[in-house]
Formats: structure tokens, C-alpha cells, sequence
């Protein structure tokens, strides 16, 4: 890409350099951030022009932002993990189920009605969609109590990461959460 124009060169947390650049081929000025190791020309030579201050003196990382960058991409972590955890797999009665949120509300829905007088499903399919005779509401129950186990134990586990994070004062602190 052809570089027309850039400025507001400052070192980035990456070891690259953070600037505002205007290529041709876009026609707008975008921020951009610039590498030595970038597989991309254009990348590399932005950074080395930068270095040798052809659109202005590089100005030292911004602490603050990269702390902030660093909070906002472990709060993301912490909410991905969650997600994964919360709705992994579980095993009872010998078979994999499914613990996703609609898999929760389903199984308590039918313990429910049943308690309420509704039948009993004549099976429940497991992860591997394969129909398990259903004999009593206890077999419902044993799958939904592991599903909410999980559940609850990953929320515990989100919350306590998310409070920590909330005490972090350092990049190195965030990291280490």
C-alpha cells in the first residue's frame, strides 16, 4: 500500500509504533499500528520511518491506556472462559449431555410441569442424540443438578476473577488474573 501521509507516531505495548496514516488506496486516514516484524512492507516501513522521525517524534506509551487495554482484554477473557465453562459438557447415567442455557431451561421446565402434574417425557436425548429412556423425574433432576453444579461453580469462579481484576493497579497484575 502507498503511504501518503501519517503522524502522531507513539510506541505501542506491542513493540510497534501507533500513528494515524493515510494510504492511497483508501483515501482516509485511519489509526494504524506499524511493526518490525509485520509481514506487510508497508508495515514495516512505517515503522521504520517513524524511528527515524520523519512524521514527528515518537511519543512514549500512554501507561494509562495500555492498562485500560489491558483490563478491557482480560474482562473479555474472564466472559469467554465463563461462556465455555458454564456450558461444557457434563456426564450422568453414563451418557454426555448438553449444558448449554436452552439445555438448563428445558430440563427445568420438565421437572417442573412434572411436579405440577404434567407426564414425564418417555426419553431424553443425550448429546450424541441418541434417546434415554426416562423412568423417573430423578433422572432429569441428576443430569440439571450437574448442569447447575457447573454453572454455578463458573459464575463463582468469574465473579472472584472479575473482583480481583477490580484490585489490579498494574498491567502485570491484570495479566496474571
Amino acid at each position: 500500500m502507498k503511504i501518503l501521509s501519517a503522524h502522531t507516531p507513539a510506541f505501542n505495548d506491542n513493540g510497534g509504533i501507533d500513528l494515524f496514516v493515510t494510504f492511497e488506496e483508501l483515501g482516509v486516514e485511519i489509526p494504524y499500528s506499524a511493526s518490525p516484524t509485520d509481514v506487510e512492507p508497508h508495515s514495516i516501513e512505517l515503522y521504520t520511518r517513524a524511528l527515524d522521525g520523519e512524521f514527528g517524534k515518537v511519543l512514549p506509551m500512554d501507561t494509562d491506556l495500555v492498562f485500560e487495554k489491558s483490563v478491557f482484554l482480560k474482562r473479555q477473557s474472564i466472559e469467554q472462559e465463563y461462556k465455555e465453562n458454564s456450558s461444557a459438557h457434563v456426564v450422568a447415567l453414563g451418557r454426555t449431555w448438553q449444558a448449554d442455557t436452552n439445555s438448563r431451561q428445558e430440563l427445568h421446565n420438565k421437572i417442573l410441569a412434572h411436579q405440577w402434574g404434567a407426564v414425564l417425557p418417555e426419553f431424553w436425548r443425550d448429546l450424541d442424540n441418541q434417546n434415554m429412556p426416562i423412568t423417573s423425574v430423578q433422572e432429569l433432576i441428576q443430569i440439571l443438578v450437574l448442569i447447575e453444579d457447573q454453572h454455578n461453580e463458573a459464575f463463582s469462579h468469574r465473579a472472584f476473577r472479575k473482583e480481583l481484576l477490580n484490585f489490579a493497579k498494574t498491567v502485570e497484575e491484570v495479566e496474571s488474573i
